[in-house]
């Protein structure tokens, strides 16, 4: 006899771990369903240049964490594994700008910064939201450019998931000794390579450590590529992720779905559902629309003349204007792999032909610096990476594109609303932190030579609407024409947060999981 839940959540990010857990108090049997593999605190890599567990690659068998993607209109970098995203994310907590509340696609329904405030305060506790309270040379930098740019107020140190404390004996600092035992932080910057420390507050350690205690069976390196509804009930088509052949597919029953799998996850496959084959034909017409980038660029200082990775990943934050919020993040020791992606920075002037024109003179008059650049063996200890972000609602649209004998997900950026990848004032202050820190400049390549944007925080393309001509979801995040089925992850973030968006996909998900009834006791 098949074994039917009364849930399947597909995804174990964010979205999906808050959906595992509050199903599951709620008496609901649930199956969450993760693509990547399962991770020990061990099993991370030391540094980033151990492709095999860093990267994400698993037709080569490769499943790291970190997910790299690139498309003709942008550089994607997203996470994977049980506990998703939170597992290479900069693990910053932030609550947004107040212009991502009013933004136009979803104001109309909800005073949404009211409505999400207790949502926010309950992610925050089972992240362990704290303060990151100490200011190292970096951030000193850092904070003389807000003083220049006459913003000084703005400037503080980030709330971040990680756990600090002076006595490093193994204790659960959280939960009254239910939670798993956590080693206290010892500012190694490693976040974004994986914590091997047991001190980032990661998924696995919170919603996912409880869901698997309430009942909640977690099936992990398996792929969802066909979902069908019939009779009312859902079928879930899976693979094993890893390999050039799958394998057979194997076949869960469920009553509800909660669809979690990340933006470029969750979009390519319901776009494949609805398109392909056609087994979820009344999702609506605007599936893929508003794809946001957080309205990001990156860019970095590089060769500096002292260490300035003397933390965590993300350690201070400044606004120099209303729509902009600038970060420094950084890598630890000998992680280098991202300075392939680098090279020397190129302001914008005029057509982007003269800017890759300018990029390939600069190279031309100062070869040194190139190729130091680009096989500098102290590239994370003397780096820093600025991550600027924007509320500014800039948009692309993912659509199946027909290839001659398949059709592939692809991004268009060509709307009055167009995702830029030039950021003058994120120029400005890369330049000005350069000078203060003695060191050179750098954009990303792909911005440079491509006129790509680079992003760690896709966002959208699950618009929200009052019925399936306007939206996808509804305002409890339920998907039009299909019942018991929710979407929650980054592509439900219904405008760009100017900040890392990982807190408010969780209180999202909280917020949505809050509308769903307790199971009946007949059931």
């Amino acid at each position: 006899m098949k074994k039917k839940y009364d849930y399947i959540v597909i995804g174990s990010g964010f979205g999906g771990s808050v959906s595992s857990l509050r199903l599951s108090e709620k008496g609901y049997s649930v199956l969450t369903i993760e693509k990547g593999r399962r991770f020990s605190p061990d099993d991370f890599p030391k540094t980033n240049w151990n492709l095999k567990k860093y990267l994400w690659l698993p037709q080569l068998g490769f499943l790291g964490l970190q997910k790299l993607d690139i498309y003709k209109h942008a550089f994607i970098l997203s996470g994977t594994g049980v506990g998703g995203g939170s597992l290479v994310y900069a693990n910053t907590l932030m609550y947004p700008h107040d212009e991502f509340f009013r933004n136009k696609q979803w104001a109309a329904f909800n005073d949404w910064k009211k409505e999400l405030a207790p949502f926010y305060d309950k992610a925050g506790f089972m992240l362990g939201r704290t303060k990151f309270d100490k200011q190292n040379t970096e951030d000193k930098i850092l904070h003389e450019v807000a003083k220049d740019l006459g913003k000084e107020e703005s400037f503080d140190n980030v709330y971040v998931a990680v756990y600090f404390n002076e006595d490093d004996r193994p204790q659960d600092p959280y939960f009254n000794g239910e939670g798993p035992l956590r080693k206290p932080c010892t500012n190694c910057a490693g976040c974004m390579v994986g914590c091997r420390e047991n001190a980032k507050n990661t998924l696995d350690k919170n919603y996912l450590w409880f869901a698997e205690k309430k009942g909640v069976d977690i099936l992990s390196e398996t792929n969802v590529w066909k979902i069908e509804f019939v009779n009312g009930e859902y079928l879930v088509y899976t693979k094993k992720t890893a390999g050039i052949f799958p394998g057979k597919s194997r076949i869960f029953y469920s009553k509800g779905l909660i669809v979690s799998g990340g933006v470029l996850g969750t979009l390519k496959l319901l776009l494949n559902q609805k398109h392909i084959y056609k087994t979820l034909p009344d999702l609506s017409d605007k599936l893929g629309e508003s794809v946001r980038t957080n309205s990001e660029t990156i860019c970095t200082a590089t060769l500096s003349d002292r260490k300035l990775n003397n933390s965590i990943a993300i350690s201070s934050i400044f606004k120099p204007d209303k729509d902009t919020s600038v970060e420094i993040v950084k890598y630890p020791n000998k992680s280098n792999v991202m300075r392939s992606l680098l090279s020397i920075a190129t302001d914008k002037q005029g057509s982007n032909l003269l800017g890759v024109l300018h990029f390939f003179g600069k190279i031309v008059s100062r070869p040194g610096l190139f190729f130091k650049m680009f096989f500098n063996r102290h590239w994370a200890e003397n780096t820093i990476i600025f991550l600027v972000m924007q509320t500014v609602d800039t948009k692309m649209r993912f659509v199946l594109k027909k290839w001659p004998f398949r059709k592939k997900l692809t991004l268009q950026n060509n709307g009055e609303e167009n995702v830029q990848a030039y950021l003058p004032v994120g120029q400005d202050i890369m330049h000005r932190y350069a000078k203060k820190a003695n060191a050179h400049s750098q954009n990303s390549a792909a911005e440079i030579l491509m006129n790509v944007p680079s992003t760690a925080h896709i966002l959208g393309g699950v618009p929200m609407g009052s019925s399936s001509e306007t939206g996808v979801i509804n305002s409890n995040f339920a998907v039009h024409n299909y019942p018991n089925m929710f979407i929650l992850d980054g592509s439900v973030v219904q405008g760009n947060p100017g900040v890392n968006p990982s807190f408010t996909i969780t209180a999202l998900a909280e917020y949505a999981m809050s509308k769903v009834q307790e199971k009946p006791v007949s059931e």
